[in-house]
């Protein structure tokens, strides 16, 4: 069963197995069942002239993920032809990625930060998650918007995010066998722990996590696909 047969349609279909043809760009949920197991897949259509448009991502390990998240509109490139895949994410781009996966609702608060612009590209989003506890500043008036944000920013953000959303957010992993598990700051320990348990946030080696590191674009867009399939 689709959730949206305008997106994706079932062109073949048994007890183990079904073909399914994209119809337009997009996002469809996929479920399928056997007596009283069910299961629920996501699936993107990728938008065809996303494909091959960007001449630095065709050999990417993230090329699916950067595709996706081209597609669903939560990034754009940073020209006509490239993507930047491993350009230092900031964390007004990242705040504005989130705004975009939410729909881009409506700003009704006050922008609290001194340093974020009334007129700047990422004002919106940045107020708009500010105002329902999804970020918070640097200090009680101070964003920083162009500062790098940090993976273990990110899983706090993703949590406060998820909150935001409902979801059920109780997942946790014990993060010992990772060496630096010490540097995670307190703020994010907890949110840490549930990105580390969903497997929104694998270690950058088996025993290192690196909470303080900074994310690349390709791989802020792995986390937002991801997300999607929590």
């Amino acid at each position: 069963m689709l959730s949206d047969d305008t997106v994706a349609e079932i062109v073949e279909s048994d007890s183990s197995s079904c073909v399914i043809r994209g119809l337009k760009p997009g996002e469809v949920q996929v479920c399928a069942g056997f007596n009283d197991y069910r299961k629920a897949v996501t699936v993107t259509v990728i938008d065809p002239d996303v494909v091959g448009r960007y001449t630095d991502i065709g050999n990417h390990w993230a090329r699916d993920s950067m595709e996706a998240a081209l597609t669903l509109g939560f990034f754009r490139g940073t020209s006509a032809t490239t993507f930047s895949p491993e350009k230092t994410l900031t964390r007004a781009e990242m705040v504005t990625v989130l705004h975009r996966m939410a729909g881009t609702p409506e700003v009704e608060a006050e922008n609290p930060f001194r340093d974020v612009a009334p007129d700047r590209w990422y004002t919106d989003a940045i107020t708009w998650a500010a105002a329902n506890g999804i970020v918070q500043g640097k200090t009680a008036d101070r964003f920083d918007p162009n500062a790098p944000v940090t993976r273990e920013q990110i899983a706090s953000i993703l949590y406060r995010y998820a909150t935001y959303l409902g979801m059920d957010v109780s997942a946790r992993s014990e993060l010992s066998g990772y060496g630096d598990a010490g540097k995670i700051s307190n703020y994010a320990k907890e949110a840490m722990s549930w990105a580390v348990a969903t497997g929104l946030i694998r270690g950058i080696t088996g025993t290192v996590l690196s909470p303080g590191g900074s994310a690349t674009r390709a791989q802020a867009a792995t986390l937002a696909i991801r997300f999607r399939g929590l």
